[in-house]
């Protein structure tokens, strides 16, 4: 990674256009040099395409009446796995919860209520569990921790403050500690693999009820806004296949970054990849970074209040000390094509920072001719682009015309395509899929 404080990130639709065969032909190198460190990773036969942890039916009669065969295959938790063949998805209609068709008050309900019912589940695991389904288990409370946080995030930042009486900031900070720890007992499972338990877990039930109430009880306030109430419970997410992130992870660990470099998760899609970072720098010895997440991208923003300050990107959960204290940052985002959300970042951010890295978990621009020249889009500058890390080839499909993202069959991402297609195939014969 190198510094890219002083370069134009977003480079205008126009200028795109006319030098699209130089700009095409840089990309494509970019895109050559991914491809090719990657493909060099093997990613484990446990680990589906979507980022679901996988088992195989052969393997399941081979494991006792366990606390985690339990959660996934008991009787009454028919919605927490797929089957394709003889595997089984450790995903299921209970992680893409954001498909169903329900209030989001339901879906909260829910999610705060199987948060402090999987908390209580992970006191009575066993080491001797298997590992993947204990992969999977901490996958699916990943998952709902996530949603809860970005629900928490975006509600507070439609009210523009925080009432410390409701929900106070060491309480917000708690939530990510919790996130925190679990994301490092994941990490250390996954690379070990070896069960690593985490401790003290118990002792952050309360705060999952601090956060419930509060976010239960602001949200018939903000939903008026109608894109609060679209995206607040997101149907997917862009960076959720752990054996992508963590090759990123590794990446970015492997650079030299001065310690009061501040990471900027990039909502939605990015929420998770600080939490991984920190979890992989804990886990080879080196210090953890302090960091933010953040919204302000072009077409997910779902504030009533017009962006003009990063301050109203943040939650107010989080002061904004690091921003004033640190010299350089690293923005954190699941993928970059028009550059204009970084492009806004960068523009937001104060003097005091000298240095801006970017990292994000995928590329690749060179097929997408139509979207980056499309009118006030643009595309990344291929210099940024060079500069910057990138650990795999984005999903998403070939454009066709200005006037879509999508290809002639509607599809803009081919990953999610695959996800909503096993939801359909799995489910929609029980319940109402909002896909």
């Amino acid at each position: 990674m190198k510094n890219i404080r002083g370069h134009k990130i977003n480079i205008p639709s126009e200028i795109v256009e006319v030098c699209w065969s130089s700009y095409k032909e840089r990309y494509s190198t970019i895109e050559s040099s991914i491809s090719s460190a990657s493909d060099s990773i093997k990613t484990p036969s446990f680990v589906y395409d979507s980022g679901a942890f996988v088992i195989q039916e052969r393997e399941l009669q081979y494991i006792g009446d366990t606390v985690l065969k339990d959660f996934f295959f008991g009787l009454k938790y028919k919605n927490r796995t797929i089957q394709l063949g003889k595997k089984y998805l450790l995903r299921g209609l209970e992680y893409y919860i954001g498909m169903v068709k329900e209030a989001n008050q339901i879906k909260l309900e829910k999610v705060f209520d199987s948060l402090k019912s999987y908390i209580n589940t992970l006191k009575s695991v066993s080491i001797d569990e298997n590992f993947i389904l204990y992969l999977g288990f901490l996958d699916n409370l990943k998952n709902y921790l996530f949603i809860s946080l970005y629900a928490l995030n975006q509600i507070s930042r439609e009210l523009g403050y925080i009432d410390e009486e409701s929900l106070s900031v060491n309480e917000y900070n708690k939530l990510l500690s919790l996130i925190g720890v679990i994301e490092f007992s994941f990490t250390k499972t996954y690379l070990t693999k070896k069960i690593y338990l985490p401790d003290g877990i118990e002792n952050f039930i309360s705060v999952i009820e601090a956060v419930y109430e509060y976010t239960s009880k602001r949200l018939p306030s903000v939903e008026r806004n109608k894109k609060i109430q679209h995206k607040l419970i997101r149907k997917s997410r862009e960076a959720d296949n752990f054996a992508k992130m963590i090759h990123l992870a590794k990446k970015v660990s492997n650079e030299f970054i001065r310690p009061d470099t501040l990471m900027v998760g990039v909502e939605y899609g990015g929420i998770e990849l600080p939490f991984i970072i920190n979890a992989y720098r804990e886990f080879v010895g080196k210090s953890q970074l302090n960091f933010i997440t953040l919204n302000l991208s072009n077409y997910s923003n779902t504030g009533s209040r017009y962006v003009d300050s990063i301050k109203y990107s943040i939650s107010p959960f989080f002061q904004g000390g690091h921003l004033k204290s640190s010299t350089g940052v690293l923005i954190l985002d699941d993928s970059i094509s028009t550059g204009r959300t970084v492009d806004i970042l960068v523009n937001f951010l104060p003097k005091n920072i000298e240095e801006i890295f970017l990292a994000c978990n995928t590329f690749k621009v060179s097929h997408r001719y139509h979207h980056l020249t499309r009118k006030d889009h643009g595309g990344i500058n291929p210099l940024v682009a060079a500069n910057s890390l990138f650990g795999y080839l984005s999903d998403y499909v070939s454009t066709y015309t200005k006037d879509s993202y999508t290809n002639k069959h509607g599809t803009f991402d081919k990953m999610k395509r695959r996800i909503e297609k096993l939801m359909t195939n799995a489910y929609s014969d029980s319940v109402i899929l909002d896909i």
